[in-house]
Order: structure tokens, then sequence, then C-alpha cells
């Protein structure tokens, strides 16, 4: 076992207690997993091309998958895991026959399950440490950077099988393809949002809306922890739920259903999966009101709300107009409650669980419901108060998308608010979306403090 490895970093040595001159120094693997991270996004810049693309390309790939799993190696379901997702990979990396571009290409569409599982194992390993040091700090880095290097991976296969998901000012060759993608996946990761690379299909615009939340709330997560380690010199990572107050998976369920209805809204116009889209929403309410609603008030006037939001959401298409105006101002006005209460009850937490920060991910795709509400609220009463690409009317999916890129501050440019109004909401939900990592930021660093 390396030292320090279980807690990220060895504490400070005093100077009767330093390390023998005789003594080899050991490299924590974060480091040399971000080495390999660096490499890999460094080669992304060099505009290679043939053979000698592809021969540079498929060591490293090799070299961050080797890393990887010596990072998670202490944890043997983890690093298992792993490495059977890390073989589809390897084996088109290194057997498929062909041009070496169009393996090169390949075996980085094949990545993403893989960087999404490491991400997210070397994320908890960060968050679970127990002291601040350079390798945690590594660490966030690290897995940061596969985050994008899953999306990116991911937008490859999307582009590849449904060739025009993204559009590119200036259409790249094949084997530029994820080089081009995975800067398009830090740009969003990171919420700047050129535009010079847009995505087109709504199934591209989905994955994207969810890197972006990811991208906001990452940090946030990581940064909080790591400062408060830093701070107090140490502690615990979770406190234990206080018990009979738990509801089991009420933040679970809720966070399932914002994300199957965003990668299942470009199915709507589908008359076979309508219905099961009326279903997912109104399990979203029944599940935002299992979750939100925790004093008796609450519960009462969400019930009332709830109930006329799935009435008008089955409504006929043939009945009274003024029912889905109704329905959506219901549906409105229930969404920001709910939010209302989880805001309330995160203030008033006294110490950091997984239920918390559950709940911090939940509510956050919960505000852009609400205004994705609104906006849809806005197109029944004025049509044209958001503009779409090229002037075509926009959809409910549409609206959803524009409502996170507005609410992460990403902004694409495909969509804008055209009417006054909307312009005035949107400016409120960018501001919110600004606001809401630095006021949880703030809160988990004083909670780790006091726990």
């Amino acid at each position: 076992m390396l030292p320090g490895h279980g807690d990220l970093g060895d504490p400070p040595r005093s100077r009767d207690t330093a390390r023998p001159r005789d003594e080899p120094v050991k490299i924590h693997p974060f480091f040399l997993l971000f080495a390999a991270l660096a490499a890999m996004f460094g080669v992304q810049t060099l505009e290679l091309s043939g053979p000698l693309r592809s021969l540079v390309i498929a060591p490293i790939g090799l070299f961050v998958v080797a890393a990887t799993l010596w990072v998670l190696h202490e944890r043997r379901a983890v690093f298992w895991t792993a490495a059977v997702m890390a073989i589809p990979a390897l084996i088109n990396t290194i057997f498929t026959p062909g041009p070496l571009e169009a393996a090169e290409i390949t075996e980085s569409g094949f990545h993403w399950p893989f960087f999404c599982f490491a991400a997210v194992a070397v994320t908890m390993q960060v968050v679970r440490s127990e002291r601040a040091s350079g390798a945690a700090v590594v660490g966030s880095i690290c897995a940061y950077l596969m985050i994008s290097f899953a999306f990116a991976s991911l937008y490859v296969n999307l582009e590849m099988t449904w060739p025009g998901s993204f559009g590119f000012r200036e259409p790249p060759p094949a084997y530029l393809l994820f080089s081009k993608l995975s800067y398009f996946s830090y740009v969003t990761l990171t919420t700047l949002g050129y535009g010079d690379i847009a995505p087109l299909s709504d199934l591209a615009r989905a994955f994207v809306t969810l890197e972006s939340v990811v991208g906001i709330l990452f940090p946030s997560v990581v940064i909080a922890r790591i400062v408060s380690l830093a701070v107090s010199g140490g502690g615990r990572p979770f406190a234990l739920p206080v018990s009979g107050l738990r509801r089991p998976g009420r933040f679970e369920l809720l966070i399932g259903l914002e994300i199957a209805i965003m990668l299942l809204g470009p199915l709507e116009n589908s008359p076979a999966t309508r219905g099961a889209l009326r279903l997912l929403t109104t399990a979203l309410l029944l599940a935002a009101l299992y979750a939100g609603s925790n004093h008796p008030p609450t519960r009462a006037i969400g019930i009332a709300l709830g109930s006329f939001s799935v009435v008008g959401r089955w409504w006929p298409e043939a009945g009274p107009v003024w029912v889905p105006a109704a329905a959506m101002v219901s549906q409105t006005i229930f969404l920001a409650l709910v939010s209302g209460s989880l805001l309330r009850w995160l203030i008033g937490e006294k110490r950091v669980t997984r239920d918390l920060l559950l709940a911090a991910f939940a509510l956050f795709m919960l505000l852009g419901y609400v205004w994705s509400s609104l906006y849809n609220l806005m197109e029944l009463q004025a049509p044209g108060s958001i503009g779409g690409p090229e002037g075509h009317p926009v959809t409910q999916t549409d609206l959803l998308y524009y409502s996170f890129m507005t609410l992460t501050t990403t902004g694409f440019g495909d969509f804008a608010p055209i009417s006054r109004a909307a312009q005035q909401v949107a400016t409120l939900e960018a501001l919110v979306g600004i606001l809401f990592p630095t006021v949880l930021v703030a809160r988990l660093v004083a909670l780790y403090q006091t726990d």
C-alpha cells in the first residue's frame, strides 16, 4: 500500500521524523494520472494526421488506462469494474483493423463508459479524504479532466452514429473529430459557450445540458471539501443522517427522473413515446413532492397544485385551450414551491450528509425545470418570446435546453430571448445560476467546519 493513499496524502513531517536520505521517494498515483491526462489533453492541440497521429494517440490512451487502474487498485470492486469497462477501448486501440485513423476514432468513442466510472470513483476518493494535500487537489483536477473526456467520447459516438448532431463552422476531417469535440467538451464543462461549435440534435443538446450542470456543481462540491480540510486540518467526509428524518431514496429518485426526462425529451414528437414522457413528467411531479414537502402546509398546497398540473398534462388536446395554460401556471408555482422548500431544508441542515449533496444537485436541476415552465408559459401566451435557430418554432424540449443553458450561463447563442419579458426572466435565471454555486460552497464549508 502506498503511504497516504487512503487519505490522499501524508501528514506534515517534523524535522525529527523527516524522510531518511536513503528512503526512496514514492510518487502518489494521482500525479502519474495527471501526467497521463495532461499528455492526452496536449496531444489534441497537435494537428497530426495519418499513421503518426494514431501511433501517438494509442500509447497515450494505454498510459491513461494504466494510470487510472493504478489509482483505483486498492478497492478491488472498483478496480475490476474499471478494468472491465476499459476492455472495449483497449481492444479497439490494439486490434482494430483498417486505417489507423479509423482505429483512433473508434477507440476514442469507446472511452466514455470507462471515463464516466473512473471520474466518479476518483471524485469519491477526493471527497472522502480526511486531510487536505497536494494529491487531493491533483485528484480533483484529474476527475474534472476525466469528465470532459467522457463527454467528448460520447459526442464522438453521437456524431458518428447520427451525422449532423453537432454544427461546426468548418467540418473537421474524420481524424480530427475527437480533437474538435474534446475542445467543445471543455468549453461546455467550463460553461464558456463560444458558439463556434453547437449541438444541433435534441439528443446532443440533452447531453450538453447534463455536462453543463456537472461543470457548475462539481467545482462547488470539491472546492468546498478541500477548503474546509485545509482550514480545519482534517475531518470526516460525511455525517450520518438523523434517524427518522430521512426518506430513503427521495433525492436519488428525483435526480433520476430529472435526467431521464432530459434525455428522453427528444422523443416527444413520437406518438409511441409521448405517453411515456407524460408518465415520467407525472412521476417527476410526485417525486418532487416526496422530496421537498417537509412541512404539512407545503405538502397540502403542493398536492393541490400538483394534482391540477397532472390533470392538465393528461388533458385531451381537443379540450379548452385555457386548460393547458392554467396547468402550466400551476406546474410553475408547484415547482417553485418545492424548490423553495428544498432550499430551506438545505440551509437548515446542520451536517454534511450524502443526502445534502444529492439535494443540492436535485435542487439545481429543479430550478432549470422551473424556468423551463416559465418559458413554456410565455410561449403559450406570446409565441415567439424565445427565438430558435433560423426562426423555427421552439418546442418544450428546446425550452428545457435553453433554460439550462441560461441557468449554467453556457449560452451558445442558438436560442435567445426575444420579448422584453423573456429577457428579464432569462436575466433573473442567469443570476440565480451564478449565485447558487457560490452559496453552496459557503454553506458546505461552514457545515464541514462545525461537523
